[in-house]
């Protein structure tokens, strides 16, 4: 029997975990509801007793149900790369979806600017120099 099989088991619970964490699960589930929505925003749309803004917001939402996807929303492999060449053959290179993607693990992260830059933004300042403006 094929539930009796540990490491099919663990298998299928792992991957249902993945499917969780990775949103495809939410994603199906809102797939299947969404299903009911188009017939509640056409009743919304079409009730003369509605509020007017309802009607409207029913018939915007309704208008972006029907809209295909945008072709860069159709296509999540694109990708940016940037690389700088800092010379002495060191370079930086940033590779990156152009879709936010929480699992785009290429390269690193940078929230601030290196310590290294700011102290030498802060020595250049000291010594009367132009605090990193443009000569």
């Amino acid at each position: 029997m094929l539930g009796s099989d540990d490491k099919l088991v663990e298998a299928i619970d792992e991957m249902k975990l993945q499917r969780i964490r990775n949103g495809q699960t939410k994603r199906e589930k809102a797939q299947l509801e969404i299903i009911d929505g188009p017939p509640i925003l056409g009743q919304i749309m079409r009730n003369p007793g509605a509020n007017d803004r309802h009607r409207i917001d029913a018939a915007k939402a309704l208008d972006s149900l029907a809209a295909p996807e945008p072709a860069a929303a159709q296509n999540s492999n694109e990708r940016f790369i940037i690389t700088i060449n800092l010379g002495n053959d060191e370079k930086l290179r940033f590779n990156k979806s152009i879709r936010p993607n929480p699992n785009d693990t290429d390269g690193e992260i940078l929230d601030q600017a290196p310590q290294e830059l700011l102290a030498i933004a802060a020595a250049s300042k000291r010594e009367g120099g132009n605090g990193g403006q443009p000569l």
